[in-house]
């Protein structure tokens, strides 16, 4: 008789703790997968590697990082999307396929908004503007001016088409007005080694690759793609405050799972992350590849990813055929 009533009160008791808490409390049994959409030494991959080591050691279990390239980025993130809601398959999100891809080609294999859970938003990496230092501006509104007294439209380079930089340019253009060529190409050093030379007028591309060559004085900065500015170049203004309100683009990464993953999954992986990049040895790694991380849940994150594919969508359909 105790036996029964013993066990009449555990099933009580786990009736009363619910089946959230009971899967909170066993996830994860066995390691997690983080899919990578890119090939090994990226910055993508970096970043994903240093965040799978600690969040291996306070999950308990192993984190695996595996590449999944190909379609740039399409592929892996297509894997995730079809991949089972159970928080063992994650995607280190970019822009590129996430919305930016979405926002270029008529029909994607998956749909960002929809087939994905937001978990959180790890990293937020900004763009230096420069032009050629042979250009008689030092301001963003002195280019501004005189690429619009260019007898033809200027050049710009990117590290290819539909790449974050492109579209940034683009937008620049739209935003204020004047004429400007796309040169693609394929990738951001051989793009640098142009605008350096004089062959193309002015690019957006991420900080580790350009402070070098503006300390130097091969290429002049004008501005930064972020809402405030860096603390690497404080007397730098933003692109925003000099004319251009809500100017914003950036490389950014993200966790994202499946949809229909359970929120208690979602939730425990959201605070791991922030507390293995609230780590100073993480704040400062970040700083060296040119990004930040602030606190964020995955309400905030799915409130970024709506925006940042809303003003993609725009901006591609003004530049038309440019973005094709």
């Amino acid at each position: 008789m105790i036996a029964y009533r013993l066990l009449g009160s555990l099933l009580l008791m786990l009736l009363t703790i619910g089946p959230a808490t009971v899967l909170a409390q066993a996830y994860p049994a066995k390691p997690v997968r983080l899919v990578v959409p890119y090939p090994p030494g990226g910055s993508t991959d970096i970043l994903a590697r240093l965040l799978a080591e600690k969040i291996s050691l306070s999950l308990g279990q192993q984190m695996v990082v595996e590449n999944r390239a190909g379609a740039t980025g399409v592929i892996g993130a297509e894997a995730v999307a079809k991949s089972p809601a159970d928080g063992y398959t994650l995607l280190m999100g970019v822009n590129g396929p996430i919305t930016i891809a979405p926002a270029m080609r008529p029909a994607m294999p998956y749909d960002s908004l929809r087939d994905f859970a937001p978990v959180i938003l790890v990293a937020d990496a900004p763009k230096l503007l420069v032009i050629n230092s042979s250009i008689p501006a030092t301001t963003l509104q002195e280019f501004i001016t005189w690429a619009k007294a260019q007898p033809k439209p200027i050049n710009f380079a990117s590290a290819g088409v539909g790449a974050t930089g492109h579209l940034a340019s683009e937008m620049l253009s739209q935003r204020a007005g004047f004429p400007a060529n796309h040169v693609p190409y394929k990738g951001g050093g051989p793009a640098i080694i142009d605008v350096i030379g004089g062959h193309v007028h002015f690019m957006f591309e991420v900080m580790p690759q350009l402070l070098p060559h503006v300390q130097a004085g091969r290429l002049r900065a004008l501005g930064i793609s972020s809402a405030e500015r860096t603390k690497a170049i404080p007397s730098l203004p933003t692109v925003a405050e000099q004319g251009f309100s809500g100017f914003q683009s950036s490389t950014w990464f993200g966790i994202l799972a499946p949809a229909g993953t359970p929120d208690v999954v979602i939730n425990r992986l959201n605070a791991e992350f922030s507390k293995a990049l609230a780590e100073p040895d993480m704040a400062k790694r970040l700083t060296e590849l040119g990004a930040a991380w602030s606190p964020n849940s995955p309400a905030d994150y799915a409130k970024f990813l709506r925006a940042d594919l809303e003003k993609w969508r725009g901006v591609v359909t003004k530049c038309g055929a440019k973005c094709e």
